[in-house]
């Protein structure tokens, strides 16, 4: 759409919501509005022009425009101010109306010889404050958003828009985020933020550079705490479709909190230096600046969509189809191609969910979403346990949230076919539940933990220590070591190389001994606090796990090809040859593709790097030789054997590995 030269999209909280935050009762417009829009053709969009005015007047005058999307980067300079108009405007409206917005919020239409009539297009109070801000006196302000310029009513257009986003936001001169009216305290947060965000700058991988004669200032006053905490808190940030909307705004875009401003580049620069470690502010403040850090990382622009996923968790949206149409435009491009967005009342919730799943699934040839999966109390009975259901935010610790970065199947390509309810896959059935276990809390659960995972095992308990009990898969791993690494989730610096935030396995384990010999319950009890709604799991073979408190006896853990957990599964109460997905699992021993190709050999060991973005790769090192090779080299796997091949680095989302064929595994 050549757009305008200038972009500002404001938010409304409608189905498509753009960048500026408005009232929480915007409400779509009432199928008369018809009447106000004609189709958009091919390309086109349509952009508000908000007339200026001289006075302080609340009537605000615009009209509407369509402007085709394709021809913007012969029109649009590279570098534009704010306030330059598009020269050439096409009128939507019959020739001698004039639209402006009353007080109630409704639009009103004016002809020049008297006529007057009203369409019931409702328009949130506060969009008309946002208006009045951005409103020039003397230059026309062009605008994109989404409340006005989408037909609400017209879902075939609605669909078509959602998939543009991403052209709109990036094409964009700038993003205004309006946070809403000027309060006692906004001015103070953004002069503070900016301050913050002065005094570094960042790289991808959020290193941070101190700049050059500055000191960073004390953190620690409480009321720039709490004035910072009140902006973080504004319901914008709190809201789905902000996420695609600031995450493909461009380096000039702003945060505006009543007429105070901020720059996002800075505003990043401070979020991100706040949430480093050895920076410590108060608990509220720490947590709603974690909540935000997302936003301000850009690696997340064409990310899979699992990974995605996991950040509208807890966000805001008035349909919950939102929740996954609204990080569309984030996606890899054959990712977002693939899915079609339909907001059409008949297509249920879960056919929408479905369709992205499997649509995902296809294009990357991975079903990391069935990591998303999950049943409980209170999951849906009507539908299959393998579609995920991300209308409901799941409270507390959530395995696929804190391990999106594991492979128990290795960096392979799924074989799926989907039948109906049924989705037929490639796996292995590794194990079978034999036993459950609380996570222990005291010293007393800790004990009776390791006589049951020796009576599991077959094995005696005796008082020699727990030091000299044996991992039973790994007779090389200490039982303890193998619960520490359980607790943690693996992630220690032994595995992470250079993460000094991370614990490293010798000093866990010497927490772990302290907290048992002293009967201090802080490292055990923090741990199982942690770890709620999950259980430990021994199985056959003398495996601990974790894995989700519904999980009974006789479930079975198994492997799916081209997934990152373990699965748990449960025979199906009525299909013998059927199964139900319970949930996901982590083992110590088998999260790095072990159960498919085996362990290392001992002079190879498993860690991870940073790639230039701080995201986490999978890396092998010979201890002997020194050397470094990526999983498409993995040492255990050789050379290319008769029905296998190598995904090689085109598989987006993925990196290079090396897979079975159909043949070498047996679907079920």
């Amino acid at each position: 759409m050549p757009i305008p030269s200038s972009l500002y999209m404001p938010l409304s909280q409608n189905n498509n919501s753009p960048v500026v935050y408005t009232s929480p009762h915007t409400r779509a417009p009432s199928r008369s509005s018809s009447k106000l829009y004609s189709k958009l053709q091919n390309e086109e969009v349509r952009v508000v022009t908000i007339l200026p005015c001289k006075d302080d007047s609340r009537a605000i005058k615009i009209t509407l425009s369509h402007t085709p999307l394709s021809e913007l980067k012969r029109t649009f300079p590279s570098r534009v101010s704010a306030e330059t108009p598009l020269s050439k405007v096409q009128k939507t409206l019959p020739s001698g109306w004039q639209a402006c917005i009353n007080l109630k919020g409704q639009f009103l239409y004016r002809h020049r010889h008297g006529k007057n009539k009203i369409f019931p297009l409702f328009v949130p109070t506060s969009l008309v404050e946002i208006l009045l801000e951005l409103r020039h006196p003397t230059e026309p302000r062009r605008m994109w958003i989404d409340c006005i310029c989408i037909d609400q009513q017209n879902t075939e257009e609605k669909n078509k828009e959602v998939k543009r986003m991403r052209n709109i936001y990036r094409h964009a001169s700038r993003v205004v985020v309006w946070l809403g009216p000027a309060c006692s305290t906004s001015a103070l947060a953004l002069e503070k933020l900016e301050e913050f965000g002065c005094q570094v700058e960042v790289t991808p991988r959020c290193e941070f550079l101190p700049a050059p004669g500055l000191e960073l200032p004390h953190h620690k006053d409480k009321v720039v705490l709490e004035a910072i905490e009140k902006l973080c808190n504004r319901p914008w940030f709190k809201r789905v479709w902000i996420i695609q909307e600031i995450l493909l705004a461009g380096p000039d875009s702003i945060i505006q909190y009543g007429k105070a401003s901020i720059s996002w580049h800075l505003f990043r620069r401070a979020v991100l230096r706040l949430s480093a470690r050895g920076v410590q502010l108060n608990p509220m403040v720490d947590n709603i600046i974690d909540w935000i850090k997302p936003l301000c990382q850009n690696h997340h622009v064409g990310d899979n969509i699992s990974n995605l996923f996991l950040l509208t968790a807890g966000r805001q949206c008035l349909n919950s189809k939102d929740k996954v149409y609204g990080i569309l435009c984030l996606a890899a491009q054959r990712t977002a191609d693939a899915i079609r967005p339909d907001y059409n009342p008949q297509v249920s919730l879960k056919d929408a969910y479905n369709s992205v799943a499997l649509a995902d699934a296809q294009v990357r040839q991975r079903l990391d979403l069935l990591d998303h999966c999950e049943q409980s109390a209170t999951s849906k009975r009507d539908w299959p346990s393998w579609v995920p259901n991300w209308s409901v935010d799941r409270k507390g610790f959530n395995l696929v949230k804190v391990l999106p970065f594991v492979s128990a199947s290795g960096a392979s390509k799924s074989e799926f076919t989907p039948e109906d309810d049924i989705l037929v896959v490639t796996g292995i059935q590794h194990s079978q539940v034999t036993g459950l276990f609380p996570i222990p809390a005291t010293r007393g659960d800790m004990m009776e933990l390791f006589k049951a995972y020796q009576k599991s095992c077959k094995l005696p308990f005796s008082d020699q220590g727990l030091e000299s009990y044996r991992y039973y898969p790994q007779p090389r791993v200490a039982l303890i070591d193998a619960y520490i690494d359980l607790v943690h989730l693996g992630i220690l610096r032994d595995t992470f190389h250079d993460a000094l935030k991370y614990p490293t396995l010798s000093g866990a384990r010497q927490k772990f001994l302290n907290s048992v010999s002293s009967g201090d319950g802080e490292y055990l009890g923090g741990r199982s606090e942690y770890l709620k709604g999950y259980k430990l799991i021994f199985t056959e073979g003398g495996y601990l796990g974790l894995a989700p408190e519904t999980t009974r006896e006789g479930d079975l853990v198994c492997v799916f090809l081209g997934t990152g957990l373990l699965k748990v599964l449960r025979n199906h109460k009525t299909d013998p040859s059927a199964y139900t997905l319970v949930g996901q699992c982590y083992m110590p021993g088998l999260m790095n593709g072990e159960a498919l190709v085996g362990e290392l050999s001992p002079e190879w060991s498993f860690k991870r790097f940073t790639d230039e973005w701080g995201r986490w790769q999978p890396r092998y090192i010979n201890g002997v030789t020194g050397e470094i090779v990526g999983p498409d080299k993995d040492p255990r796997l050789g050379d290319l054997p008769p029905g296998w091949e190598s995904l090689g680095p085109a598989l987006e989302g993925s990196v290079a590995s090396c897979t079975p064929g159909a043949e070498d595994l047996n679907p079920w």
